[in-house]
Protein backbone atom coordinates (compact mmCIF):
# COMPACT_ATOMS: atom_id res chain seq x y z
CA UNK A 1 0.00 0.00 0.00
CA UNK A 2 1.12 3.08 -1.21
CA UNK A 3 1.44 5.69 1.48
CA UNK A 4 -1.22 9.09 0.73
CA UNK A 5 1.83 11.58 1.55
CA UNK A 6 3.75 9.50 -0.98
CA UNK A 7 0.95 9.66 -3.62
CA UNK A 8 0.40 13.33 -3.32
CA UNK A 9 4.73 13.85 -3.96
CA UNK A 10 3.97 11.27 -6.94
CA UNK A 11 1.27 13.56 -8.26
CA UNK A 12 2.98 16.95 -7.76
CA UNK A 13 5.54 16.40 -9.46
CA UNK A 14 4.36 14.28 -12.14
CA UNK A 15 2.16 17.39 -13.21
CA UNK A 16 5.31 19.57 -13.30
CA UNK A 17 6.24 17.41 -16.04
CA UNK A 18 2.49 17.15 -17.56
CA UNK A 19 2.46 20.86 -17.46
CA UNK A 20 5.78 21.69 -18.95
CA UNK A 21 6.92 23.97 -15.95
CA UNK A 22 10.58 24.05 -17.99
CA UNK A 23 9.00 25.47 -20.38
CA UNK A 24 7.03 27.86 -18.26
CA UNK A 25 9.82 28.78 -16.65
CA UNK A 26 11.82 29.86 -20.12
CA UNK A 27 8.64 31.66 -21.58
CA UNK A 28 8.37 34.02 -17.81
CA UNK A 29 12.46 34.41 -18.33
CA UNK A 30 11.90 35.52 -21.62
CA UNK A 31 8.69 37.96 -20.83
CA UNK A 32 10.75 39.52 -18.07
CA UNK A 33 13.94 40.04 -20.17
CA UNK A 34 16.95 40.17 -17.39
CA UNK A 35 14.74 42.09 -14.70
CA UNK A 36 15.17 40.03 -11.74
CA UNK A 37 18.48 38.01 -11.72
CA UNK A 38 18.33 34.35 -13.19
CA UNK A 39 19.02 32.21 -9.73
CA UNK A 40 16.47 34.50 -7.84
CA UNK A 41 13.95 34.34 -10.97
CA UNK A 42 13.98 30.09 -10.57
CA UNK A 43 13.32 30.55 -6.76
CA UNK A 44 10.54 32.92 -7.13
CA UNK A 45 9.23 30.74 -9.87
CA UNK A 46 9.51 27.73 -8.05
CA UNK A 47 7.33 29.29 -5.65
CA UNK A 48 4.46 30.32 -8.16
CA UNK A 49 4.55 27.20 -10.20
CA UNK A 50 4.03 25.34 -6.99
CA UNK A 51 1.12 26.92 -6.76
CA UNK A 52 -0.17 26.49 -10.19
CA UNK A 53 0.75 22.62 -10.59
CA UNK A 54 -1.12 22.03 -6.95
CA UNK A 55 -4.50 24.11 -8.75
CA UNK A 56 -3.54 21.63 -11.57
CA UNK A 57 -3.71 18.29 -9.54
CA UNK A 58 -6.73 19.57 -7.39
CA UNK A 59 -8.65 20.53 -10.52
CA UNK A 60 -8.57 16.85 -12.25
CA UNK A 61 -8.77 15.09 -9.28
CA UNK A 62 -11.42 15.32 -6.40
CA UNK A 63 -9.83 14.11 -3.12
CA UNK A 64 -6.31 14.83 -3.59
CA UNK A 65 -6.46 17.68 -1.42
CA UNK A 66 -6.52 14.84 1.53
CA UNK A 67 -3.78 13.44 0.05
CA UNK A 68 -2.07 16.90 0.18
CA UNK A 69 -3.20 17.37 3.94
CA UNK A 70 -1.65 14.11 5.00
CA UNK A 71 1.77 15.41 3.50
CA UNK A 72 1.28 18.45 5.49
CA UNK A 73 0.60 16.27 8.65
CA UNK A 74 4.02 14.06 7.69
CA UNK A 75 5.86 17.76 7.33
CA UNK A 76 4.44 19.31 10.51
CA UNK A 77 6.50 16.99 12.67
CA UNK A 78 9.22 17.60 11.09
CA UNK A 79 11.39 21.14 12.93
CA UNK A 80 10.26 24.39 11.18
CA UNK A 81 12.74 25.84 9.05
CA UNK A 82 14.91 27.94 11.00
CA UNK A 83 14.36 30.99 8.56
CA UNK A 84 10.83 32.62 9.65
CA UNK A 85 10.58 33.55 5.97
CA UNK A 86 10.89 30.18 4.52
CA UNK A 87 8.29 29.57 6.74
CA UNK A 88 5.77 31.93 6.16
CA UNK A 89 6.11 31.28 2.31
CA UNK A 90 5.31 27.57 3.27
CA UNK A 91 2.45 28.04 4.94
CA UNK A 92 1.56 31.05 2.52
CA UNK A 93 1.70 28.40 -0.35
CA UNK A 94 -0.83 25.83 1.85
CA UNK A 95 -3.32 28.49 2.24
CA UNK A 96 -3.55 29.70 -1.42
CA UNK A 97 -4.33 26.57 -2.43
CA UNK A 98 -6.95 26.34 0.47
CA UNK A 99 -5.22 23.24 2.06
CA UNK A 100 -5.64 23.11 5.55
CA UNK A 101 -2.83 25.59 6.44
CA UNK A 102 -3.70 24.74 10.24
CA UNK A 103 -1.93 21.96 10.60
CA UNK A 104 1.27 23.30 9.60
CA UNK A 105 2.58 25.22 13.03
CA UNK A 106 1.77 28.84 12.61
CA UNK A 107 5.09 31.03 11.68
CA UNK A 108 6.70 33.46 13.99
CA UNK A 109 4.37 36.77 14.55
CA UNK A 110 6.75 39.23 13.17
CA UNK A 111 6.09 37.33 9.99
CA UNK A 112 2.36 37.39 9.68
CA UNK A 113 1.99 40.37 7.97
CA UNK A 114 4.72 39.23 5.10
CA UNK A 115 2.96 35.42 5.13
CA UNK A 116 -0.62 37.21 4.36
CA UNK A 117 0.62 39.64 1.41
CA UNK A 118 2.17 36.16 -0.43
CA UNK A 119 -1.38 34.75 0.08
CA UNK A 120 -2.82 37.51 -1.41
CA UNK A 121 0.19 37.44 -4.46
CA UNK A 122 0.09 33.67 -4.72
CA UNK A 123 -3.55 33.40 -4.86
CA UNK A 124 -4.03 35.11 -8.53
CA UNK A 125 -2.05 31.82 -9.95
CA UNK A 126 -4.41 31.00 -12.99
CA UNK A 127 -5.47 27.85 -12.53
CA UNK A 128 -5.59 26.87 -16.37
CA UNK A 129 -3.07 27.87 -19.27
CA UNK A 130 -5.91 30.12 -20.97
CA UNK A 131 -4.93 33.43 -22.86
CA UNK A 132 -2.84 35.70 -21.18
CA UNK A 133 -2.16 33.07 -18.47
CA UNK A 134 2.18 33.41 -19.14
CA UNK A 135 1.80 37.54 -18.88
CA UNK A 136 -0.23 37.26 -15.35
CA UNK A 137 2.17 34.52 -14.07
CA UNK A 138 5.05 36.84 -15.29
CA UNK A 139 3.06 39.74 -12.78
CA UNK A 140 2.65 37.31 -10.19
CA UNK A 141 6.42 36.82 -10.15
CA UNK A 142 7.06 40.50 -10.70
CA UNK A 143 4.82 41.18 -7.03
CA UNK A 144 6.77 38.43 -5.31
CA UNK A 145 9.68 39.54 -6.24
CA UNK A 146 9.15 42.86 -5.37
CA UNK A 147 7.26 42.08 -1.73
CA UNK A 148 10.27 40.00 -0.75
CA UNK A 149 13.25 42.25 -2.37
CA UNK A 150 11.35 45.43 -0.30
CA UNK A 151 10.93 43.12 3.06
CA UNK A 152 14.64 42.33 3.11
CA UNK A 153 15.86 45.47 2.44
CA UNK A 154 13.59 47.20 5.11
CA UNK A 155 12.78 44.44 7.76
CA UNK A 156 9.82 44.76 10.00
CA UNK A 157 11.30 46.89 13.03
CA UNK A 158 10.04 45.35 16.85
CA UNK A 159 6.63 45.94 17.86
CA UNK A 160 5.76 47.53 21.52
CA UNK A 161 3.91 44.61 22.59
CA UNK A 162 7.42 42.37 21.34
CA UNK A 163 9.30 42.50 24.92
CA UNK A 164 13.33 43.32 24.38
CA UNK A 165 16.07 42.18 25.91
CA UNK A 166 16.25 44.66 28.73
CA UNK A 167 12.67 43.83 29.63
CA UNK A 168 12.92 40.04 29.97
CA UNK A 169 15.90 40.99 32.09
CA UNK A 170 14.71 43.52 34.75
CA UNK A 171 11.28 43.45 34.27
CA UNK A 172 10.88 47.14 33.32
CA UNK A 173 8.46 47.71 30.75
CA UNK A 174 10.63 49.79 28.04
CA UNK A 175 9.29 48.60 25.14
CA UNK A 176 5.72 49.92 26.02
CA UNK A 177 6.90 53.39 26.88
CA UNK A 178 9.40 53.79 23.92
CA UNK A 179 6.39 53.09 21.14
CA UNK A 180 7.35 51.26 18.01
CA UNK A 181 10.59 50.76 16.33
CA UNK A 182 12.75 51.87 19.20
CA UNK A 183 15.70 49.38 20.17
CA UNK A 184 17.31 48.96 22.94
CA UNK A 185 20.22 51.24 22.71
CA UNK A 186 16.97 54.06 22.28
CA UNK A 187 15.55 52.57 25.25
CA UNK A 188 18.80 53.14 26.95
CA UNK A 189 19.30 56.82 25.87
CA UNK A 190 15.66 57.49 26.78
CA UNK A 191 16.30 55.97 30.11
CA UNK A 192 19.13 57.95 30.78
CA UNK A 193 17.43 61.38 30.06
CA UNK A 194 15.21 60.47 32.24
CA UNK A 195 17.45 59.87 35.16
CA UNK A 196 19.35 63.44 34.28
CA UNK A 197 15.67 65.12 34.33
CA UNK A 198 14.86 63.88 37.87
CA UNK A 199 17.98 64.70 39.04
CA UNK A 200 17.79 68.45 37.72
CA UNK A 201 14.45 68.15 39.28
CA UNK A 202 15.27 67.22 42.38
CA UNK A 203 18.58 69.81 42.41
CA UNK A 204 15.92 72.05 41.39
CA UNK A 205 13.80 71.48 44.83
CA UNK A 206 16.68 71.07 46.88
CA UNK A 207 17.24 74.87 45.94
CA UNK A 208 14.57 76.12 46.61
CA UNK A 209 14.35 74.61 50.32
CA UNK A 210 17.83 76.54 50.64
Amino acid sequence: KVAPSVLAILMHESYHIKKESKVMEKEIKKLLNGSIEDSILHQILNIVEDVRIDREVFSDYMGAKGLYEEELRRLSGKKPPENPVAWAIACAIAEAEELDSSILPAPPKKVLPLKDKIVSILKKVPVKQKRGAKKKIKYIVEDLYDLLKNYFQKPPQPSSATPTKKKSEGGNDEGSKTGKGQTEEDTEIEKEENNKKSEEEQEQQEAKEQ
